[in-house]
């Protein structure tokens, strides 16, 4: 029985005949130092940067791309739009992803003992579909 080499029978180390060319083979940027990523620019979001890239986030009124990030940067405005182009639309939601030291810290707000606002009948809480009436003293529920 002959010695085991770690190739195949009859292969040979590398062959010189060998029409894949390493060097022709793409691979991903080497990482670069961080730069820092800015959510919103002049009012207007800003394209995320790549997932492998290295960046610091300051929270300018858009959530990080380290807690979610999107499979496609723009969204198709209707749903014959996005089957026609046959490109998958998902989400990567990371709610407890690690931040950078640099990163701007997620704003935590402290509603108290009382906890935050809740619907009295269902106990849904406080959301922006909520309809505030009474200027602002009274919601009404949108789950009831």
């Amino acid at each position: 029985m002959a010695p085991f080499t770690g190739q195949a029978p009859g292969q040979q180390g590398s062959a010189p005949g060998s029409r894949i060319d390493p060097n022709q083979i793409p691979r991903p940027p080497p990482p670069a130092d961080a730069f820092l990523f800015e959510t919103r620019v002049n009012g207007t979001a800003n394209l995320p940067p790549a997932a492998t890239s290295s960046f610091v986030v300051r929270d300018t009124g858009n959530c990080s791309p380290k807690f979610i990030r999107a499979s496609l940067n723009q969204i198709p405005l209707s749903a014959d739009l996005l089957t026609t182009s046959a490109m998958p639309l998902s989400l990567m939601i990371q709610p407890f992803a690690l931040q950078d030291p640099a990163d701007t810290p997620v704003h935590v707000v402290d509603f108290g003992e009382m906890g935050p606002i809740r619907c009295h009948r269902c106990k849904a809480y406080i959301n922006p579909f909520m309809r505030f009436v009474d200027h602002g003293r009274k919601f009404i529920c949108n789950l009831c």
